[in-house]
């Protein structure tokens, strides 16, 4: 981080970015989480995975949240 400040002009640690945005959308999948983007929204997120080259992510989400989907 240290070095990203001194080299670029944009200093907001993208990690950041994503807690203040909730987190990453799969630990937001939380039984009673408020900010649950919900099944079809987990779905469209396995597709938009698949469709970026990153099927074996996909199928790990996919196989850890099975009882999210109502696959298990």
């Amino acid at each position: 981080m240290q070095k990203m400040s001194r080299t670029s002009s944009d200093v907001v640690d993208p990690f950041w970015t994503v807690m203040k945005e909730g987190g990453p959308f799969h630990a937001r999948l939380s039984p009673g989480n408020p900010g649950a983007p919900g099944v079809e929204g987990f779905s469209q997120y396995l597709a938009h995975l698949e469709a970026t080259g990153s099927e074996t992510q996909a199928e790990t989400l996919r196989n850890n949240y099975a009882h999210y989907l109502g696959t298990a």
